[in-house]
């Protein structure tokens, strides 16, 4: 792969710097733009700690250059002269995101093609620098890519919609950057974008897309095991576009929005799933009964959280934290444990000793096949 500074046809990425004082404390307020040189017709953008510096970098596709510019922040948020990475020719590149594909604790990138029907796997070579690795070959233009661990084996996996077709493509990771070929599932007309997030309340990530010809949301739960039920089909409005999902509402569940390309709207669809402190809370007939995991205390809670569990055994335990949208915060413990009653304090930061934002965050424990999830809100 050709990694090269500089391209003839430059476009450029617009950066606001939200500043400080009394007066943006109480109403948002911006500096003046600032603008880096990108390739030509930038189509996505994500952010990420590439480089592991604790500081947001940036990535951006480039569509008609067929490559990739990503932005590495001074500190001070500020970026240098982009590194820009060559993938070839007509690829016709769409959007980038941002995961650890191969396990070694750095964020790669998938990227997805629409003309050569691929995503295109970019490895992360520790310091924030990348090399092409394991492309996938989908057989279907590949206009839209999303990633969350579908099968619950600790890897993230990829799920992609092709725009012409009515179906999704879901390909499982073998835990190095490779994957398994696709499993493929029907949805709506032209899906053109695609969400991933648990949205039933069951601990899963399962799978929504916007059908532009449809007029409608496809939603794909996922049974844990990396299998999805067939869609079930919402309205929305005239050609939906983009689909993301948030808890608009408050209320701790994950709702979806649509941008309507021809009805000049958006659409909203409140998630009416059950209480979502309910997740797999069954225990499998044949293990033991005395499992438990209690609602963590206080609830709501800053700064800390006291999370408290059961264990009939002697057993290997793991007690992990995920954010709303099931991508794993912190790891609290894993290893072996005595039987009987534990407890274990989460102080509200990540993996890398970050704080993190105010939110609705799910708590795991996971001992051989039982597992049971609860949720708890940090407030500050």
């Amino acid at each position: 792969m050709k990694n090269h500074y500089g391209l003839m046809q430059l476009s450029t990425v617009v950066v606001f710097v939200l500043f400080g004082g009394t007066a943006a404390a109480l109403e948002p307020q911006f500096d003046a733009r600032i603008d880096y040189p990108a390739g030509k017709s930038p189509q996505s953008v994500c952010s990420f700690d590439f480089d592991g510096d604790g500081d947001y970098d940036l990535a951006v596709t480039n569509t008609f250059t067929d490559s990739i510019s990503v932005f590495e922040n001074n500190g001070d948020g500020t970026f240098q002269t982009p590194a820009v990475y060559g993938l070839g020719d007509v690829y016709q590149l769409r959007n980038i995101l941002a995961a650890d594909f191969n396990g070694d604790g750095y964020l790669d990138f998938a990227i997805s093609a629409s003309i050569r029907g691929m995503v295109l796997i970019l490895l992360n070579k520790g310091d924030g620098t990348f090399q092409e690795g394991l492309g996938i070959h989908t057989g279907r233009d590949c206009y839209f890519v999303v990633s969350g661990d579908f099968d619950n084996d600790d890897d993230y996996d990829l799920a992609t919609c092709s725009f012409p077709l009515q179906e999704v493509a879901v390909y499982m990771n073998r835990g190095d950057a490779s994957f398994e070929p696709a499993d493929i599932y029907s949805v709506g007309g032209r899906p053109g974008s695609a969400f991933a997030a648990d949205l039933d309340g069951d601990g899963n990530i399962d799978l929504a897309t916007a059908n532009a010809d449809y007029k409608s949301v496809s939603v794909l739960t996922n049974d844990g095991a990396g299998s999805f039920s067939p869609s079930i089909e919402y309205g929305v409005g005239n050609s939906p576009g983009p689909i993301i999902g948030d808890d608009f509402d408050g209320d701790g569940y994950i709702d979806l929005a649509t941008a309507n390309v021809i009805s000049n709207d958006i659409s909203i669809l409140f998630n009416l799933s059950d209480d979502i402190t309910s997740i797999r809370d069954d225990l499998p007939s044949e293990l033991p009964l005395g499992y438990s995991l209690a609602q963590s205390y206080p609830n709501p809670f800053n700064p800390e959280a006291v999370i408290e569990f059961t264990l009939p055994v002697r057993a290997e335990v793991s007690l992990d934290v995920f954010n709303i949208l099931g991508r794993k915060v912190r790891t609290l413990m894993t290893g072996e444990l005595s039987a009987g009653d534990h407890q274990l304090v989460w102080d509200g930061r990540n993996s890398s000793g970050k704080q993190v934002s105010s939110g609705v965050y799910l708590y795991r424990l996971t001992s051989g096949e039982y597992s049971a999830t609860r949720k708890m809100v940090l407030v500050k």
